[in-house]
């Protein structure tokens, strides 16, 4: 384990912490030139490579933003009212019942792992997001399907999730019940919209 994290791990806290996406964005911007040391190099790290280290890059933590699940017809959205900053993401699901998932953003890397109806999916990209929008799609769930956030980071860092982020807000669709026809004046009434469902209308 020590000896992996030593080759991968290079982010500032090297080589106790785990090789992580944020060090697959670091990696990335290196290659294509946008930083031109790691942050493990720095003197700030807690594994520097000894004497002459350069100073410390600026931290690598975006501006807070509130996370929530979202409803775009039958695909699932991990959603961001503000992206600014943001290299690597780190999600942990469940109760969700689909087949994969895909990084939104252009340029963005992406990986999951599925355990049932649990699922883990990562993505990282050298260029970091602005503005609010979307970060992972999850295509044709299933209609059972009660998506849950547990978990979610973002360049590492631990995103509170309160409870009525946690699970999806919006309804997937509308039921319109049958109209009643009038007898008396040859009109139709069609009840108001009834609550909200979670499963497919047939």
């Amino acid at each position: 384990m020590l000896a992996e994290s030593l080759a991968a791990n290079i982010d500032s806290a090297a080589p106790e912490g785990a090789v992580t996406t944020l060090d697959t964005a670091l990696l990335l911007q290196q290659r294509v030139g946008i930083i031109n040391r790691f942050p493990v190099q720095a003197r700030a790290s807690e594994n520097h490579p000894g004497p002459g280290a350069l100073p410390a890059d600026k931290e690598l933590v975006p501006q807070s933003g509130v996370v929530s699940l979202r409803w775009a017809g039958e695909d699932l959205l991990i959603w961001l009212d503000s992206r600014d900053g943001i290299l690597a993401v780190d999600a942990h699901l469940r109760g969700v019942d689909a087949a994969e998932t895909i990084a939104v953003p252009r340029g963005f890397m992406s990986a999951h792992r599925r355990s049932g109806d649990n699922w883990r999916a990562v993505m990282a990209s050298a260029i970091p997001l602005h503005g609010a929008g979307p970060l992972l799609k999850m295509p044709n769930v299933d209609a059972t399907s009660i998506p849950v956030l547990e978990q979610f980071f973002i360049n590492d860092q631990p995103v509170t999730i309160s409870d009525d982020q946690r699970t999806s807000p919006m309804p997937r669709c509308w039921r319109l019940d049958q109209n009643r026809h009038n007898t008396f004046n040859g009109s139709n009434l069609i009840p108001p919209l009834s609550a909200p469902m979670f499963g497919r209308v047939s």
